[in-house]
């Protein structure tokens, strides 16, 4: 598991954590870490592909971050800059199965 300090994580939760707070309407006070892991995304949808879109086929090295409000898990996949995708599907495979870098 991650740093949950390391300055590029801090930057994608704030990213994820900023849109969870738009999507849904909930108080970013509400909204709380819950688990992160470094993974090696197999193209550039970052594990979150659109059926109508194309996608380099690119391995991808970025975060799974997990974030917990009003009682929801909610998922988001990143690259190492600023990419931040929400899955509305999430893979439900727990942390220790995915594939890391």
């Amino acid at each position: 598991m991650p740093d949950p300090s390391d300055p590029t994580l801090q930057k994608l939760i704030a990213l994820a954590t900023e849109d969870l707070t738009k999507r849904f309407a909930i108080p970013a006070e509400q909204v709380q870490f819950k688990e992160a892991a470094a993974v090696t995304w197999p193209d550039s949808s970052l594990g979150c592909p659109n059926p109508s879109a194309m996608y380099l086929q690119v391995l991808t090295p970025g975060y799974l971050i997990r974030l917990q409000a009003a009682e929801r898990t909610f998922e988001y996949h990143t690259d190492l800059r600023e990419t931040v995708v929400y899955c509305e599907n999430p893979s439900a495979l727990p942390l220790e199965s995915l594939p890391t870098e």
